[in-house]
């Protein structure tokens, strides 16, 4: 009797996916045959089993195990951000460990014939398109991104204030700590180099959250001639070989007039701030019903036979991101997609919702336009 593991997931995959492993046993001329398989996922700290499923067969004795809406499900909580995090936080909720465990299930009374369990794998909360990843090998491909969740490469125009987020995820085979560290721009002249903020004990395909806005890593408290107008920030790998993973260039801005405040959640599964400098419409929708009532014989001049009652009440906002050149309108399109959103406001993050519909990406005649989106809030009625 024994159990064997044909196909397993790639070590690191993403929930949204067709994630699935194949198992086989050799009993199968017993009557009754079946597989038992039990997903197994760590949650807060402990290993949690679930329901325990019995799948049938095919003519050579093997079977599917879809996980991927398993491990879905075990998603509660998402690592959202503090409103102005200013320091580096571990994520709990960005990437699970899971594996199967599987038994064969026969018998004129069956019972089960003893488990066999699958390496160890993860999965991030998230989906991404498979000609972005045509071998499947997700997490040997974050090597070239030096481990970033977030969207890198490219300059980042940000104003003073404005709350800005990286998510990082150790690829290494061992526990790592890192760094961060800033190259501030003055304009008197003055460019000075500081350590900002470290990490330590990150274990392999963990996720950390770090704080990158100018306000949040207290960059005013720099000594230098005149003020900020760009800030490189460069993640180090201080365990040993020490090693840079990658710089992200900040352009501080003047606060815009109109200045919006986003986060959406990225195909990654984390989050990534979205800042819109256009104009933003607010509607009032109101739904409800009307009846008629008997009026006393005394009434009154300012008496109605007519009441009303209102059961839906929602804000509907319309917002233009300002003008986005293609590479960031396309990375955009994402995160439009995943219908997780925040608005920061009144200093706190609020839940929302995005109005399905088209939206207009990329156009070959214009190269920098703006994205119209709307949402409302989810907590309204």
């Amino acid at each position: 009797m024994s159990v064997n593991v044909i196909h397993s997931p790639q070590v690191v995959d993403f929930c949204k996916s067709p994630v699935a492993f194949v198992v086989s046993g050799t009993e199968t001329a017993q009557p009754n045959y079946k597989l038992a398989v039990v997903v197994v996922v760590y949650q807060n700290g402990g290993w949690v089993e679930l329901p325990m499923r019995l799948l049938d067969v095919d003519k050579d004795g093997a079977a599917v195990v879809s996980v991927g809406r398993n491990v879905r499900d075990m998603f509660d909580q998402m690592d959202l951000p503090g409103y102005n995090q200013s320091v580096i936080s571990r994520c709990q909720h960005s990437i699970k460990e899971y594996y199967i465990k599987v038994s064969e299930y026969y018998g004129e009374v069956p019972e089960l014939h003893g488990w066999t369990e699958s390496s160890h794998c993860f999965m991030l909360k998230g989906k991404l398109p498979f000609w972005q990843f045509p071998g499947h090998n997700f997490w040997g491909d974050l090597k070239a991104r030096k481990g970033f969740l977030t969207n890198i490469g490219k300059r980042v125009k940000t104003w003073y204030d404005a709350q800005q987020y990286l998510y990082w995820g150790n690829y290494f085979d061992t526990a790592v700590s890192v760094k961060l560290k800033v190259k501030a721009y003055f304009s008197g002249g003055d460019v000075v180099e500081q350590d900002l903020l470290s990490f330590a004990n990150i274990q392999p395909k963990e996720i950390v959250l770090i704080p990158t806005g100018a306000a949040q890593l207290d960059l005013n408290s720099i000594a230098g001639n005149g003020s900020i107008y760009r800030y490189d920030l460069t993640l180090v790998k201080t365990t040993l070989p020490t090693e840079d993973q990658a710089t992200l260039q900040f352009r501080i801005i003047p606060k815009p007039l109109y200045s919006y405040e986003f986060l959406f959640m990225n195909d990654f599964g984390v989050f990534e701030s979205l800042l819109c400098t256009g104009q933003k419409k607010r509607k009032l929708k109101t739904a409800g019903e009307s009846y008629r009532k008997e009026l006393p014989y005394d009434y009154k001049a300012t008496d109605s036979e007519h009441e009303s009652v209102i059961y839906e009440s929602r804000n509907n906002f319309q917002i233009s991101t300002g003008l986005k050149p293609d590479y960031e309108a396309i990375h955009l399109e994402g995160m439009l997609t995943n219908n997780v959103l925040f608005s920061m406001e009144y200093g706190r993050f609020i839940r929302c919702e995005l109005d399905r519909g088209s939206f207009a990406i990329t156009d070959d005649k214009n190269d920098n336009h703006p994205i119209k989106f709307k949402y409302k809030y989810a907590f309204e009625r």
